[in-house]
């Protein structure tokens, strides 16, 4: 039975949330380097889902990027392991079923 599935991704934290302390040249370096790979890999899998059918929300909410898609649980799991998308990537919603859906893939 298809419902309403919500992937969200997160995007980035608070400053305060990303850095440890005491802020370093070294650490902006790594942290840098470190948002810069998550973000490209947040790129590919938008590209990958919208490509798939997924609506991209146009807006962020809480640092999230949003997709959604009427969808079964069991055309899900294929869809994201066709696509490459581990279950750690993302977080998925079902609302149908009123409860947050954790799969693994």
């Amino acid at each position: 039975m298809d419902s309403l599935i919500e992937i969200q991704i997160r995007l980035y934290g608070m400053p305060e949330w990303e850095f440890e302390l005491p802020i370093t040249i070294p650490s902006i370096m790594l942290k840098g380097n470190s948002l810069q790979f998550h973000l490209q890999r947040v790129t590919e899998i938008i590209v990958a889902l919208v490509g798939d059918g997924w609506d991209l929300e146009n807006y962020l909410h809480k640092a999230n990027c949003v997709l959604t898609k009427f969808t079964s649980r069991d055309t899900l799991i294929a869809e994201l392991g066709a696509l490459g998308i581990q279950s750690d990537e993302i977080q998925i919603y079902d609302f149908d079923r009123a409860e947050q859906v954790r799969l693994t893939l």
